[in-house]
């Protein structure tokens, strides 16, 4: 009697949970080519939980110095853009995608861009869209309600409790902090709409003079983006820090360390924390703060990390902060430098600075001032047109 042979699966030769552990560790674009092999691997690398679980095992563990850069193709202004993946020296990883001459980077997260493809036409509704290059998927949002006046900020966060992407909108221009208590845009991607939310701000009072006009790409971490803002008093410095939670959906201010008053700053993800770089001539300090509590008003917010002299790099390495449009100090934690590009006329350069031995270099440099946008990249295989499933 002939036995008659089974057809096997791929996916049949391990157990599930091993082909798990397996996948985490790798690439997006090689997922993306096992997920054509077999039906049971195609289930577990597009179920919501596998990408969750994807992003946070492979960018944690994997070689994390990537920017990404979005040029100019050609020389002129009205030409399209390409963004690029490269290395902190530069050398190109891989070029995703093309976008129109028109469209405007706000923010990228996970993975996820926030674009604007109406940047330069005179409208009061932006057609927004998320996108994720590597997957090449991509939602449109709907209209945004229009508000009494134009929005001049729209910021992409993710609430990791309900796994939903939001996206943000308010008005900055001219305004105050307590002015932040009217007409909030906020949109859910597991929602699919709009809503529009009064925002009180925590003790608006105590902070009526702090000015949100100089407010630039926020940086995000604990479920939050921030930004630095001052008193309207201190032109020069930057004395507290506004946070927007996607949890709560709330602004809240924090005052920074009484110890870095007349100290020069900028913001910076240090771990999955915020840190603020402070110098002054004599010496410079870095303080990180810690997770919110659930206080208003949290004690003890900051905790000194690092402080050392001062040196003639670390004030040139600052000087750097006016480095153009959408760009952030950055920080790789395997080499311990923090990394900015600076941008004139005729070329730029992306410049790092050591913290440990305070010393700064020139890393790379491409000439005729492409760049429009620079960034930290990590690759994800979110895909904004599936609604996220929270635990």
């Amino acid at each position: 009697m002939q036995t008659q042979k089974m057809k096997t699966q791929p996916g049949d030769a391990l157990p599930e949970d091993i082909w798990k552990v397996v996948f985490q560790k790798l690439p997006v674009n090689t997922l993306l080519r096992l997920r054509g092999v077999c039906k049971s691997w195609r289930t577990i690398i597009d179920s919501p939980a596998f990408i969750t679980e994807h992003f946070q095992h492979f960018n944690e563990n994997s070689y994390k110095n990537r920017l990404i850069l979005i040029e100019r193709i050609g020389h002129l202004e009205w030409t399209d853009q390409v963004i690029r993946v490269v290395n902190f020296r530069l050398e190109e990883i891989a070029q995703i995608t093309t976008i129109g001459k028109d469209c405007r980077v706000w923010e990228t997260l996970n993975g996820l861009f926030l674009l604007q493809d109406n940047d330069y036409k005179p409208t009061l509704i932006p057609n927004l869209r998320l996108y994720n290059p590597y997957v090449n998927k991509s939602l449109d949002l709907p209209p945004c309600p229009l508000p009494v006046l134009p929005i001049d900020m729209f910021v992409l966060g993710f609430n990791s409790s309900t796994k939903d992407y939001k996206v943000i909108g308010f008005r900055v221009k001219s305004s105050k902090l307590d002015e932040l208590s009217s007409e909030i845009k906020v949109y859910s991607c597991n929602d699919r709409c709009w809503k529009t939310k009064n925002v009180q701000m925590n003790d608006a009072v105590m902070y009526r003079d702090i000015l949100l006009r100089d407010l630039h790409q926020p940086h995000f971490c604990q479920g939050a983006a921030h930004w630095l803002v001052r008193d309207v008093d201190d032109l020069f410095e930057n004395t507290h820090v506004l946070s927007f939670d996607f949890g709560r959906e709330e602004f809240r201010c924090v005052e920074l360390p009484a110890e870095s008053r007349r100290m020069k700053k900028f913001l910076f993800i240090f771990g999955k924390c915020l840190a603020v770089f402070c110098f002054t001539a004599e010496r410079t300090d870095v303080w990180i703060m810690r997770e919110d509590d659930g206080e208003r008003v949290p004690q003890n917010r900051w905790q000194l990390s690092d402080t050392k002299n001062s040196s003639l790099d670390a004030c040139t390495f600052n000087e750097l902060k006016n480095f153009g449009i959408g760009a952030r100090v950055t920080y790789d934690e395997q080499c311990g430098k923090l990394f900015a590009l600076r941008l004139d006329f005729r070329e730029s350069n992306l410049m790092s600075y050591s913290i440990k031995s305070q010393q700064m270099e020139n890393c790379g440099r491409i000439v005729d001032n492409r760049i429009r946008y620079a960034d930290t990249y990590v690759e994800s295989l979110v895909n904004p047109l599936k609604k996220s499933k929270g635990d």
